[in-house]
């Protein structure tokens, strides 16, 4: 009997016999951020399966699937399109997503076929790699990542197809048990020379990654002219609009939305140049020595020029 820990439940399937592609399937790759989704991403990918046309070979997640989810309500109208068109083009093929677990199990009935890779990772690591990454605060990341921990489990108790967990600590210390239990679970069969070269993409702390798989936020806090505030914010490499928090002497006071089309930022070539925002601090309790700020939402990232009093920015009716 074997007693070691492997790391790797299957939930509601006998794994099958490693054989080639199988004739339909859909390999939903997820988990909470920062667990260990890129890895399995890649994994597939080089092992044969379709993952996206437009991938980031970083993160090695399609975009035109990260755009749809980045747009905020789950679009099923849109979801179905793109399923129609992947169907067509791909007997297998999968994308990653983090936080799928976020549109309940019943999101899942929508693909074909649909199989669910989940990789869990050691909450306190999630937490300091999202510090670096996402700008979020340490503490408040540990208590966010076991909520979305305990959250994840749930939705695999609650899917009604074949679910992989995986650990990542395990994977990257037992590389070639992971890539094998991943391939059996998939139903595909490759040369044991390729399974070699699958494990060693299994790699912790892998360069590309650790040097670009941060998001980079960028905005200013121009001017108030009577009592509005005006400044712009957005992240870099993404079109849509960000949130931003306003701050009065390091508070928090309202939440906002940096979405208004600036001429001047769409001749910056800033995003799509909806990336503005005006806010009208009158009632809100300022002064002309209070400070102002405006933080990126929910993150620790501070405009540039936060910090200035009311009369600094020009601020005169208080």
């Amino acid at each position: 009997m074997d007693l070691l820990n492997k790391g790797v439940l299957c939930l509601r399937q006998r794994a099958p016999e490693p054989r080639t592609l199988p004739d339909t399937k859909t390999l939903i790759v997820s988990g909470v951020a920062r667990s260990g989704t890129s890895m399995v991403a890649r994994v597939l990918q080089a092992a044969g399966v379709f993952m996206g046309d437009d991938m980031d070979e970083v993160v090695f997640e399609d975009s035109a699937f990260a755009l749809l989810f980045e747009r905020g309500e789950y679009d099923r109208t849109a979801m179905s399109e793109l399923l129609r068109a992947r169907n067509a083009a791909h007997p297998i093929w999968g994308f990653k997503r983090p936080h799928f677990h976020r549109y309940g199990a019943d999101s899942v009935d929508q693909f074909r076929q649909p199989s669910v890779i989940l990789t869990v990772r050691d909450p306190l690591a999630i937490a300091e790699r999202n510090a670096i990454a996402e700008q979020h605060d340490i503490a408040g990341g540990l208590s966010a990542a076991m909520d979305d921990l305990r959250d994840l489990v749930s939705f695999a108790q609650e899917l009604r197809c074949p679910t992989l967990l995986v650990s990542y600590e395990k994977a990257v210390s037992l590389p070639e048990h992971f890539v094998d239990r991943l391939l059996e679970f998939c139903g595909i069969a490759v040369s044991p020379t390729r399974r070699r070269a699958l494990a060693r993409l299994v790699e912790p702390n892998r360069p590309a990654y650790i040097g670009t798989a941060r998001r980079v936020f960028e905005g200013y806090v121009d001017s108030i002219e009577g009592t509005v505030l005006t400044g712009w914010a957005w992240q870099k490499g993404l079109p849509l609009p960000v949130p931003v928090t306003l701050l009065r002497d390091g508070n928090p006071v309202s939440e906002h939305m940096a979405d208004r089309r600036r001429q001047d930022l769409v001749n910056a070539a800033i995003g799509s140049g909806h990336h503005g925002f005006t806010i009208d601090l009158s009632g809100l309790g300022f002064t002309r020595q209070s400070r102002v700020g405006i933080r990126i939402g929910g993150r620790n990232f501070l405009l540039a020029k936060s910090g200035s009093t009311v009369e600094e920015l020009g601020g005169t009716l208080f």
